[in-house]
């Protein structure tokens, strides 16, 4: 009965919900296996399906945390393997991310939590990559998870709130390593509230006093569970000691989770520009840049400490990325996801007060958002024009896979040779008929039926005249030439609205010998 009122009462709410979670189970579920998987999802993709078939897995910090291995190892244990299974578990967890706002809709209010989960919804570099494997789709969802049952507690403190934000922090370094930056970020949080509103800093830390005063186990509690969390996840449950050893951070040894990504910093992986962050934010995301920056004045007259936060998570989150060494597309993730609430926080905040000609600009601002998203998802998904679409497989790719795939039978894994130097996504993608060789001095065996080699390792293979060679390409990529002349503007903007790239793509092409 109480539940019907509910609904009654917010019927507004209600109905927005279900129609804001309708669009996200489609537009996260559907046509999930159309694209091709990228390199990265190929690797993930394997190392989860050995986990899945053997159960084999060790912590490795270069192929991060081991929460999207557990995850995708279930979906492949229920459902079985394929490229839309691989991806159901980004999927899952940004309908997730989508609906939090709305759970939180009490403390968030109405029209921020409504306008927020749009915003996720909407956003189209966070809907591509919720249909791609990879950690940091996955990581998101428990910092915000954290950050509100954080503010949770400190509006009210009590044991549910505090012990499901420290299950919600660990969870997160349990994904992906990224999490030490949001962890810093947060911590340094502290030092600047004080100086922005030390009186609602002080009445908030004698609140949070006062409850540990008067309940002095629930903090020994939050450590154990922090422990026991962190542990559990890293050891695979309690039965790999040297994984958890691993896990521990300690920034002067690279062989371990903190260290190793440390070391990483001075090899600029990705080899992108500092600002290559704000470049995908102006291609694709205008109304966050909008929304963001007034967002950020809107603070200061406010003087809301939740407001002050959002603000500095953005800022603080793209710095850091912006600085960090390691640059792709799907790390912008880490400062998308607080741009995103901040924007939606402050579209949230201030609509009822906008006058008419105000929300017509917001409306079709998200018209072209939404465009926008569709345009990358759903039209131009393998299309490295779109500068989202990192190094991607190329369409094409997926003829070669059929056709290996119908003359080689399940379970006969030396029907495809794959030279281990492109094992990616190769060894996922013949998981079930393939295995790797060392192409130095290879010779095939009778039962070879398909070779895969680098074009520049041929040499050194030895393969007789009864294969049929073909070149095929296996990844493509667009890298944007410098372009600072007056005319650029024009191929600027013929690439904002329509996609047509100023220089020519580049890509990595491979051999294939089939046995005649």
């Amino acid at each position: 009965m109480k539940l019907l009122e509910l609904i009654k009462k917010y019927k507004w709410f209600c109905v927005g919900a279900v129609l804001i979670l309708t669009v996200a189970v489609l537009s996260r579920f559907l046509f999930l296996g159309t694209r091709p998987l990228h390199h990265d999802e190929g690797m993930l993709s394997y190392f989860a399906w050995q986990l899945a078939s053997s159960g084999n897995y060790v912590y490795t910090p270069q192929i991060h945390a081991p929460i999207l291995f557990y995850v995708q190892a279930i979906l492949f244990k229920i459902f079985g393997t394929g490229d839309n299974i691989a991806r159901l578990g980004p999927a899952i967890f940004g309908i997730a991310l989508i609906s939090t706002p709305l759970v939180f809709r009490k403390m968030l209010g109405n029209y921020r939590a409504i306008i927020i989960s749009i915003v996720l919804l909407t956003s189209p570099i966070l809907l591509y990559y919720s249909r791609f494997l990879v950690h940091t789709s996955i990581v998101i969802l428990f910092w915000l998870l954290f950050v509100l049952t954080l503010r949770w507690f400190f509006q009210k403190p009590n044991a549910t709130a505090l012990m499901l934000s420290v299950i919600f922090f660990v969870l997160g370094f349990a994904v992906s390593e990224t999490s030490y930056i949001f962890a810093a970020v947060v911590v340094a949080f502290i030092p600047i509230l004080y100086l922005l509103t030390p009186k609602k800093f002080k009445v908030a830390h004698l609140k949070v006093k006062n409850y540990f005063h008067e309940n002095p186990y629930d903090l020994l509690s939050a450590f154990i569970l922090f422990i026991l969390v962190w542990a559990a996840a890293f050891s695979s449950f309690f039965t790999n000691v040297q994984s958890l050893l691993v896990s521990l951070p300690n920034p002067f040894d690279s062989a371990t989770a903190l260290g190793f990504w440390m070391s990483q910093h001075k090899n600029h992986l990705g080899n992108q520009p500092w600002y290559y962050y704000f470049i995908l934010l102006a291609v694709y995301e205008p109304l966050l840049i909008g929304a963001g920056v007034l967002a950020v004045i809107d603070s200061f007259r406010k003087k809301s400490p939740f407001y002050y936060f959002l603000v500095w998570w953005t800022i603080a989150m793209l710095a850091g990325m912006s600085i960090a060494g390691e640059k792709f597309p799907w790390l912008i993730l880490s400062g998308l996801l607080p741009l995103a609430v901040l924007a939606g926080y402050y579209l949230g905040t201030n609509w009822v007060k906008f006058k008419l000609i105000s929300k017509i600009i917001w409306i079709l601002i998200l018209a072209f958002t939404v465009f926008n998203a569709y345009r990358l998802v759903f039209v131009h998904p393998a299309d490295t024009s779109e500068i989202a679409v990192y190094v991607q497989t190329p369409d094409n790719y997926r003829e070669i896979i059929s056709k290996i795939n119908a003359k080689c039978p399940k379970k006969d894994f030396s029907c495809v040779s794959i030279d281990s130097n492109i094992s990616w996504p190769n060894s996922w993608i013949f998981h079930d008929n393939g295995s790797l060789y060392s192409p130095d001095g290879f010779k095939p065996a009778e039962q070879n039926q398909f070779i895969i080699i680098e074009m520049d390792k041929v040499d050194g293979a030895q393969i007789p005249a009864t294969y049929e060679r073909s070149q095929v390409q296996l990844r493509e990529w667009w890298v944007p030439s410098v372009c600072r002349k007056a005319s650029c503007i024009k191929s600027f903007w013929d690439y904002f609205a329509f996609r047509k790239i100023w220089n020519e793509k580049g890509g990595f092409d491979i051999y294939l010998y089939e046995k005649k």
